[in-house]
């Protein structure tokens, strides 16, 4: 793949990153009280970058996992983060993906989306901390 198109899909996927999990902090003070407006956007703009977040990151996984292999046989305790993020990502996407098409509400699924996503967006920050230098240059090329 254009290596000027896989720096766009991972900045893209970072800016998704960044707004899903804004919205679903957003969404989640809702349990506290604080309700905010407009919600109903709040949610669709969740949803759909959800979704896209989703797409993206398949992509990124299908441009680097020649590397990601490579560099578990030579490191193989330094992946298991992006294992983490890769399983997490899967299970947060399933329990949104139930929550949004059940015709009836599911107890305490949203408070276990919450939780969830809240460990995949620690692994997630973790992954970009260490890959950050690395993206820079890309830009700098």
């Amino acid at each position: 793949m254009n290596k000027n198109l896989k720096t766009i899909i991972d900045s893209a996927l970072v800016l998704c990153f960044v707004v899903v999990l804004t919205t679903g902090v957003m969404l989640h003070l809702k349990k506290h009280g604080i309700i905010i407006e407009p919600r109903p956007l709040l949610k669709m703009l969740h949803y759909c970058t959800g979704f896209v977040m989703v797409a993206l990151a398949a992509v990124h996984v299908g441009n680097y996992i020649k590397s990601f292999k490579a560099l578990s046989v030579k490191y193989p305790y330094t992946v298991i983060n992006s294992q983490v993020l890769m399983v997490m990502l899967a299970i947060v996407f399933l329990t949104g993906l139930v929550k949004l098409l059940s015709p009836v509400k599911i107890p305490n699924l949203g408070l276990w989306h919450y939780w969830l996503g809240i460990i995949m967006s620690v692994a997630a920050v973790i992954h970009l901390w260490r890959m950050l230098p690395w993206l820079m240059r890309k830009y700098r090329r």
